[in-house]
């Protein structure tokens, strides 16, 4: 008996559909566009991610392709130069109280 026939014999894990493969878009799609752009934000920002590095880097192992190196990240995303000195918290700014949000400097 294999663990996959016993737990398909589980009545409540019965009719669970899994992904028939391993490479799926939750590996393909979420972690070069989502995981990637964020570890690459928090490195610029010198914020550890420790945990979205290993997802990552165990991402990578099981599909055999280096996400962090085909992923986005704020370089080939153009937003290095949109981080301002505001986002890395060099410099202070308040929000004003209108109909609408105004940040000043």
């Amino acid at each position: 008996h294999s663990i996959y026939k016993a737990i398909k014999k589980i009545k409540v894990y019965k009719n669970i559909n899994a992904p028939k493969e391993l490479i799926t878009r939750y590996f393909t799609e979420d972690v070069p566009t989502g995981l990637v752009p964020m570890a690459s934000l928090g490195e610029f920002l010198e914020i550890s991610t420790p945990i979205i590095d290993s997802i990552i880097n165990l991402s990578s192992i099981l599909c055999g392709i280096d996400f962090k190196k085909e992923g986005r990240n704020i370089l080939n995303l153009n937003l290095a130069n949109y981080i301002t000195k505001q986002i890395k918290g060099e410099d202070k700014f308040e929000v004003k109280k209108s109909s609408k949000a105004q940040i000043s400097t």
